[in-house]
């Protein structure tokens, strides 16, 4: 699918933001330097428009969830020069610890608290900016989960992520997944105005913009998203070689070992799962590989996993370390061969020598982009919406 042109982006932000009752402070979610770069293509534009309707300050709320603050370079990688020196524009970083910096809104209907950025609560218009593609465990990332998550404080983002291993915390997943529910209900309790949904097309691009209410045009976002990367899983495969689609995704092992999943869906049980992913930073987030390291095997990970004191960044070792005790995983990648089999993965130097002593008679498949693939399976396809 082609790219949006400038024109009819253009086009569609100034026929959405019209529609705005517009504060003199407006503040504006977008994700951070572990997600693909839409800001750039997207930000000029609304900041141009809103400076010709009078906004006296924009804040561009960097949403980083726990990840780490960016660097210098990846900030100005992030946001375009024009917006950074812009005399009305304030770029705020989320710090998700900073309790002083977070506005406590109350609790959802699941129990869990909610704290959010302040500085993007208290603006009297406020967007959120984010990429739309299929999620491990929410569903579909996008829509209010650039600010319940992008924006959430340490004690929401984990009270939300604890529910992962619910039924219905699957990829594809809208209905009745709580973690999707939870994320609209939070972006409700902070009053998001606008959402902009972004779908990339196979190369990186934005390909769709889906501008609206929230959540309306977040689920719009979906169903286009599910047409358009839904691949039904007819059969299951001896071997299946999956990439999550290169920088940023491959940027480290948290970020890389989203490709899992959807490999998984295509996977014989105990079959064997290549995944080939650079990881030139490394792990991603210490108490995640820590927790690995520790642990005699990935079956004991999963016992001991302490839920009752569920945070974000471990909870990603337990979904890998389910992955790893139900299939043979293989690992291409730059990191240390030694500390990769201290995680349990089967380290190969290259993608020959992964796949030189697999059957002759394997069935394989290859999958070179993850984030571009929903798995649907047939028998879960009821009214429209995977179950």
């Amino acid at each position: 699918m082609s790219a949006i042109s400038k024109k009819e982006l253009f086009v569609l932000l100034e026929s959405s933001l019209k529609e705005l009752q517009l504060g003199k402070v407006v503040a504006i979610a977008v994700p951070d330097h572990t997600r693909p770069n839409i800001t750039g293509a997207i930000l000029p534009k609304i900041v141009e428009l809103f400076s010709k309707d009078g906004v006296h300050e924009i804040r561009v709320c960097v949403g980083t969830g726990l990840h780490r603050a960016p660097t210098h370079s990846e900030m100005n990688d992030l946001i375009p020069a024009e917006v950074r020196n812009h005399a009305a524009v304030n770029i705020m970083v989320h710090d998700a610890m900073d309790d002083s910096k977070l506005a406590f809104l109350g609790y959802t209907s699941f129990k869990t608290p909610v704290w959010i950025m302040r500085n993007y609560y208290e603006a009297e218009t406020k967007i959120a900016l984010s990429l739309v593609e299929a999620h491990q465990f929410a569903g579909f990332s996008g829509g209010a989960k650039a600010v319940a998550v992008g924006l959430g404080g340490e004690k929401t983002i984990s009270g939300n992520h604890s529910k992962l291993v619910q039924p219905n915390a699957r990829m594809g997943v809208i209905q009745n997944n709580p973690v999707r529910e939870e994320i609209d209900e939070i972006g409700t309790m902070v009053g998001i105005d606008l959402l902009i949904n972004v779908v990339l097309n196979a190369d990186g691009y934005p390909s769709k913009i889906f501008c609206g209410a929230h959540p309306t045009s977040h689920r719009e976002a979906c169903e286009f998203l599910k047409t358009l990367s839904g691949v039904e899983v007819e059969e299951l495969y001896d071997v299946v070689i999956a990439s999550p689609g290169g920088h940023p995704r491959d940027t480290d092992l948290y970020q890389a070992q989203k490709a899992l999943p959807v490999a998984e869906a295509f996977c014989k049980p105990s079959g064997t799962i290549i995944l080939v992913a650079e990881c030139t930073t490394g792990y991603g987030e210490h108490e995640y590989v820590k927790l690995l390291k520790e642990a005699d095997s990935p079956e004991s990970l999963m016992e001991n996993f302490d839920f009752s004191h569920f945070k974000v960044g471990p909870h990603k070792a337990y979904l890998l370390a389910r992955t790893l005790s139900r299939y043979e995983v293989r690992m291409v990648s730059a990191l240390p061969s030694d500390e990769l089999e201290s995680l349990f993965f089967i380290p190969r130097d290259n993608l020959e020598k992964a796949v030189e002593d697999l059957p002759h008679d394997a069935r394989v498949m290859v999958i070179s982009n993850t984030s571009q693939v929903i798995p649907v399976k047939l028998q879960e396809k009821v009214g429209g919406e995977q179950r």
